[in-house]
């Protein structure tokens, strides 16, 4: 569980944490104030993530003889772009 910026008590659970992001909003279950994520943290994640692709398709530009590393790093970095979507970016009051 992750605390509730407004009142700094742990009641945001991990199941809610996926399903929140910069346009999604919920409710803290003890201050009723509604949360949401960062917009200026997801725009710079999701800035990252889609330079990070452009970089690693033009390491592997002849995409034909490296189509399987290609899927591996673009799959595994997808989950660890998610994973510190979910740990890093902080939530904020709406």
């Amino acid at each position: 569980m992750r605390k509730c910026p407004n009142c700094n008590k742990k009641t945001i659970k991990a199941m809610n944490i996926k399903f929140l992001s910069s346009t999604r909003t919920m409710e803290c279950e003890n201050c009723n104030s509604k949360l949401g994520g960062s917009k200026k943290w997801t725009a710079s994640i999701s800035i990252a993530y889609f330079i990070f692709v452009i970089v690693l398709f033009v390491l592997n530009v002849p995409i034909d003889k490296n189509i399987l590393r290609f899927t591996v790093i673009l799959l595994s970095s997808g989950i660890i772009m998610a994973v510190i979507q979910l740990l890093l970016i902080p939530y904020e009051v709406r």
